[in-house]
């Protein structure tokens, strides 16, 4: 392929420069043409597949649905890139059979290069599985490539999460361990899941807002574990241990 054709298929492709980009890192040493044939054949499909070593895809995205894009994932056996990551942060179930760990690994042997994240499950009856690798996109609701903040909900049956996504906010996201499906909830800082009756599996987060008049400010916020706002909570009432108060009624103020 001459330059002048892969300058115009890239041109194609500068809708989304970090599947380009993406592709390289996951081909390694193969041709930038390899690279943007790889590229253009995810971007011409309804759905896109991440499809390399470090994971054989365990996600599938439809972008079709925009904040509300639900995502299956297909859990993959765990590969050498992250079986050496380096551990970040883990949740355990409540019997102690069952881990979540963020993994974090760099994106090439450059000593400064970017981190990337993944989620894996360990279980002690069988083996360690990737649930989560993740996936850079353009769109910061949607962008999975830097993870933090891990909780399990009070049930077991959701695994929360922050992404980077916004230059004031990161993203919150959502696993359901049921049907193995991930989504992005709301913007903002995940402070704590509910543990206590009336609000359990609910989630506190921390958000950026605007003043009219200037200047911006940080409150938190309740969340069902769908992503639904069920409002602001009075900033003086919050504390660490807030998700485990039993049966306090939280002051909610009115959603502006």
């Amino acid at each position: 392929m001459n330059n002048y054709h892969s300058l115009q298929r890239i041109i194609v492709l500068g809708r989304n420069p970090a599947l380009l980009a993406f592709s390289l890192f996951l081909c390694g040493a193969c041709s930038l043409s390899t690279a943007i044939d790889h590229a253009e054949s995810k971007k011409e499909t309804t759905t896109l597949s991440l499809s390399s070593e470090i994971g054989n895809s365990s996600k599938e995205f439809s972008h079709e649905q925009a904040n509300s894009t639900v995502n299956l994932l297909s859990i993959k056996p765990i590969s050498e890139t992250y079986r050496n990551a380096q551990p970040q942060e883990t949740v355990t179930t409540a019997d102690g059979t069952t881990r979540y760990t963020i993994v974090t690994f760099p994106t090439s042997a450059d000593p400064e290069a970017e981190r990337y994240s993944a989620i894996i499950k360990d279980t002690s009856d069988s083996e360690t599985m990737v649930l989560l690798e993740p996936y850079p996109d353009e769109t910061p609701s949607q962008n999975l490539t830097y993870f933090y903040n891990l909780k399990l909900s009070q049930d077991e049956m959701f695994l929360y999460f922050n992404a980077d996504a916004w230059t004031t906010s990161p993203a919150v996201h959502a696993i359901n361990l049921i049907t193995n499906e991930e989504r992005f909830l709301t913007d903002g800082a995940l402070l704590c899941t509910f543990s206590q009756k009336n609000y359990q599996n609910n989630l506190v987060v921390q958000k950026h807002k605007y003043l009219p008049e200037g200047g911006s400010y940080y409150i938190p916020w309740l969340y069902d574990s769908q992503g639904k706002s069920l409002g602001p909570i009075e900033p003086e009432s919050l504390s660490n241990e807030i998700c485990k108060t039993e049966n306090k009624r939280l002051p909610i103020l009115d959603e502006k």
